[in-house]
């Protein structure tokens, strides 16, 4: 069986001697190139499954190289490694093929994970992507700055057993956070519940307030409880709800993470015991430069799923994504991934398969730049 062969690419010789002893004494088969173009000599001479190259390089950049790579291996996958971290080089990155981007400095374990995840993934499965912690907390992703001080205030709560309040729009990862900080704090998956508020607004009749707060705890038995939409609560439950936590703030060991849209909707008699704070996540319009990260994200999991010709997205599609306001947010945003790819049986995403909707906002943009 051929090894599994991996080039790194940069113009400084120390990071290519770090990263050829950090590999090969991981038992990958790893030659290295001091710049893009003796990189291109190696590729026109051997096949590689793996590049990892530098976005800023002279003669020959990261992504020149790249688009260089496709045109003589379309089947090596390739990673750029950028000092330059932005949403700009992100984009043409992925414009042009590549498969990830690593920010300067990286940590050498990242390497080794991506190179697992190409092999695992040619060989039929792939294990779940892991990204630096710098990118994610658990299952939520970002590097706009907003997203970098929730990812910090998630990781000192997590541990922490005081009721919180999460605000923002629906599809801004309020129920992925809940569940992260249950995760986070040592807890089981059996003991995370999920209520959505907005049932209980159709439950008939007045019941025995007391009876319907004990239901909602759970008789005390502990855990996560997650209250989506808090907001759509019937009045008298929140105020009942509150009254007990009067009594005991602890909620009998269970703790309550309520999301909302709007924080001054809920009584007051219930706000005041959400002593651990207000999360705020924002919306997908205000962190653009997110959008060219979670594509990748959504990318990558959806093609060992049988999606092996899909080759991305094409830079038109890309180009109107990155443009679109997102009403929806990271919800509609993985809807419009997964939708063309349930188009799509090979080739370039492209405008076409994307929604309607998305569509016309394309047509709308060329009409005004007209």
């Amino acid at each position: 069986m051929t090894p599994f062969q991996i080039l790194f690419v940069d113009d400084d010789r120390e990071i290519l001697a770090m990263a050829e002893e950090y590999l090969s004494a991981r038992g990958f088969t790893v030659k290295t190139a001091e710049g893009g173009l003796a990189a291109l000599d190696l590729i026109r001479q051997q096949p590689f499954d793996l590049v990892f190259t530098d976005f800023k390089m002279p003669q020959l950049d990261g992504v020149q190289l790249l688009k260089a790579i496709k045109n003589l291996r379309p089947t090596t996958e390739v990673v750029i490694i950028t000092g330059y971290g932005s949403a700009e080089s992100a984009v043409e990155a992925m414009k042009s093929g590549c498969i990830d981007y690593l920010q300067k400095p990286f940590r050498l374990e990242r390497l080794q994970e991506i190179a697992h995840e190409v092999m695992a993934r040619r060989g039929g499965s792939a294990p779940q992507r892991a990204l630096p912690p710098s990118h994610c907390f658990g299952a939520l992703l970002g590097l706009n700055a907003a997203m970098q001080t929730l990812f910090r205030d998630l990781a000192s709560l997590a541990a922490n057993r005081s009721h919180l309040l999460l605000l923002g729009e629906s599809g801004t990862g309020k129920q992925l956070a809940a569940r992260e900080l249950h995760r986070h704090g040592g807890g089981q998956p059996i003991s995370f519940r999920s209520v959505n508020c907005r049932a209980l607004a159709h439950t008939g009749p007045p019941r025995d307030l007391g009876l319907a707060v004990s239901e909602l705890l759970d008789g005390g038995a502990g855990g996560t409880l997650f209250l989506e939409e808090i907001c759509a609560m019937p009045l008298p439950l929140q105020q009942a709800l509150g009254r007990h936590l009067e009594i005991d703030p602890q909620a009998g060991g269970t703790r309550i993470l309520a999301a909302t849209k709007q924080d001054l909707a809920l009584d007051p008699s219930l706000f005041r015991h959400f002593n651990g704070g207000v999360l705020t996540f924002p919306p997908l319009r205000e962190r653009r430069e997110d959008i060219a990260l979670l594509l990748l994200h959504f990318l990558q999991r959806l093609r060992p799923a049988g999606h092996a010709a899909i080759l991305g997205l094409s830079p038109e599609t890309l180009d109107l994504l990155l443009r679109y306001d997102w009403p929806g947010n990271l919800i509609q945003l993985q809807s419009v991934i997964q939708r063309a790819y349930a188009l799509k049986t090979e080739g370039m995403i492209a405008v076409d398969d994307l929604p309607a909707a998305i569509r016309t906002f394309g047509q709308l943009l060329a009409e005004v730049a007209c």
